[in-house]
């Protein structure tokens, strides 16, 4: 990237047109999601953007009784471990506070990335997770 970018402007504009997307050091290969302007490994500035697969596990959650940004009410915040090595908190999806023991004891699963709409009169997107295989 020759110039400086809005990165968070451009991945929240890619979360809107449906696509996961970070950024790779052309450096070291490192890949970051979300996209920062400077690689977390090396410190290198020559990125690209580059598509994720959103697949990945969840070593940990909580219950977010606080309200968050775009939901007000409490929710399930997974921290997920995605396959290009990054980590990312969001929603946990299929989950709700009866569930944790039984999730407890299958960490780490496998989740899958999503995209949702969290304000439509914004058309703003946001990146949230789902359990490949649901707690039952």
């Amino acid at each position: 990237m020759a110039k400086m970018e809005a990165y968070s402007k451009k991945w929240y504009d890619s979360l809107a047109e449906g696509k996961m997307r970070g950024v790779k050091c052309k450096h070291c290969g490192k890949v970051m999601f979300p996209a920062y302007p400077v690689c977390d490994e090396c410190s290198g500035t020559d990125l690209e953007w580059v598509e994720i697969s959103g697949e990945g596990v969840v070593e940990t959650f909580s219950y977010a009784p606080t309200l968050l940004p775009f939901k007000m009410e409490p929710v399930m915040i997974g921290w997920v471990r995605l396959d290009n090595g990054s980590t990312f908190a969001s929603w946990l999806l299929d989950v709700d506070n009866t569930d944790e023991a039984a999730l407890f004891e299958r960490l780490p699963a496998p989740v899958k990335m999503e995209i949702i709409q969290v304000d439509p009169e914004e058309n703003l997107y946001y990146p949230v997770f789902r359990l490949k295989d649901p707690v039952k």
